[in-house]
């Protein structure tokens, strides 16, 4: 990969280029990678009445237009010719030989299928679904002396399978994404018990921190959680808390 000026967009140091690397920026402004993802949402389904024929086709991601207006390609107009429908895990491969205008290193723009988040859209794309069930509290209540005593303890019960399927997930290199702070607490409490993950029924007291370093959960979806509460603070094992708060302020 070249050098690149203090004053051009990077990638993040998240992992060594060239194998990946995520970034908020455009994927026409990131200088010196060879390949850019866009993504593909599915058709918009109309409602069939009228003249509406039920569908307007696949929808490009943020920064296409850019991006094609930087290339001169019409990227819609290849997902047509080769009949893309945006399902998840579909590739459409476009080659730029003759790299772009500001990106003499970029060759490829691969347009990914994302499709509706289903999870079966999840499962298509390579993604392994695992449950467990926990007996979710509060996370504020006064927001004073009370919520100091945040959270309580909490019943959670990990199934043998969701173990393995961690494991299977961990073995192959893969991340662990929870859905929810109450999946991490579980999780992580489980582990910071056993020094593994173990099935079973369990209470956890355990409380996740700034200073927590996860040993299970690689990645969490989440709602937004307001400064003081204690799923802010488990949020932070996570992130920042000023990026934290600057994503409530944005929401």
């Amino acid at each position: 990969m070249p050098e690149t000026t203090a004053d051009q967009p990077q990638l993040p140091p998240q992992v060594a280029p060239p194998d990946v690397a995520l970034s908020d920026l455009g994927p026409y402004a990131v200088l010196g990678v060879d390949v850019v993802a866009v993504p593909v949402l599915p058709a918009e389904t109309g409602d069939g009445d009228g003249d509406d024929p039920g569908g307007t086709g696949p929808v490009l991601g943020p920064g296409a237009a850019e991006l094609c207006e930087q290339l001169g390609i019409d990227l819609l107009a290849i997902l047509e010719l080769e009949e893309a429908t945006g399902a998840a895990g579909e590739v459409t491969r476009v080659p730029v030989p003759l790299g772009g205008p500001d990106n003499a290193d970029l060759r490829w723009v691969l347009l990914v299928g994302v499709g509706q988040q289903r999870p079966v859209d999840l499962r298509r794309a390579g993604v392994e679904l695992a449950t467990l069930t926990h007996a979710a509290g509060l996370s504020s209540i006064d927001g004073g002396e009370l919520d100091a005593t945040l959270p309580m303890p909490e019943r959670y019960e990990l199934p043998e399978a969701t173990v393995q399927a961690i494991e299977r997930a961990r073995e192959r290199g893969g991340r662990v994404i929870a859905v929810g702070t109450t999946v991490v607490r579980a999780l992580e409490s489980n582990h910071d018990r056993h020094g593994r993950l173990v099935a079973g029924e369990f209470t956890t007291g355990f409380v996740l921190t700034p200073q927590t370093e996860t040993q299970v959960v690689t990645g969490l979806l989440s709602t937004m959680h307001e400064p003081g509460e204690s799923h802010f603070e488990l949020l932070s094992a996570f992130a920042d808390a000023d990026l934290l708060i600057e994503a409530n302020h944005s929401a």
